[in-house]
């Protein structure tokens, strides 16, 4: 999909922070609903844009998206263009192949391992060893994260604590993918002004 060049206008007084993302259901929700809490009362200077397409989250799709977006957007600094992927279905690989590519142009890592719904389930719980596959992740997220309220509400207080959870895991730390249970999504979330209370 191309961006139309008429939406290199959004609001200027704001940074633009792009996210290309593999999920178009529970991801691009998900940021929506952060995009619309950060557009609140016009008080944060984030302008947030996650963008997802329909049957394309394969790691070079995503990539790809994001090459478009920076070629057609040449003002945007690549340095607040974000990834944001699962670690499984042998993703990770697919990265790695382009991880110089990455590197060499700035766009920065979102990667959850074994999946973002990890960064969902630490919203609210610890870390479960139990679920930590990705299938258990996914089936019991439901149970755990009403979407309905989330998306109505989002809770600042809830990031915090998903920030806080994310940067304790073991796997968080690990360079340059994390390992499982780990998250990067604490780092994108710091870098929206995200920052959990001392």
């Amino acid at each position: 999909m191309l961006i139309e060049r008429g939406f290199q206008y959004i609001d200027a007084r704001r940074v633009l922070v792009y996210l290309s993302v593999e999920g178009e259901k529970r991801e691009k929700i998900y940021f929506d609903a952060v995009s619309a809490m950060l557009s609140v009362g016009d008080q944060s200077s984030i302008r947030l844009v996650a963008q997802a397409e329909h049957g394309k989250s394969d790691p070079n799709q995503v990539i790809d998206r994001a090459k478009a977006f920076h070629h057609l957007h040449s003002y945007s600094d690549p340095n607040r263009m974000w990834l944001v992927m699962d670690a499984d279905r042998g993703y990770l690989d697919k990265v790695e192949k382009r991880r110089e590519e990455i590197e060499n142009i700035g766009f920065r890592l979102g990667i959850s391992n074994p999946c973002f719904e990890l960064w969902l389930w630490i919203h609210a719980h610890e870390v479960d060893e139990s679920i930590l596959e990705a299938s258990s992740l996914k089936t019991a997220l439901p149970s755990v994260f009403d979407w309905r309220s989330w998306c109505r509400m989002p809770q600042p207080e809830m990031i915090h604590e998903a920030i806080r959870r994310a940067e304790a895991l073991p796997g968080s730390a690990s360079q340059p993918f994390p390992d499982n249970p780990g998250t990067q999504l604490g780092a994108l979330f710091r870098h929206l002004g995200f920052a959990p209370a001392v």
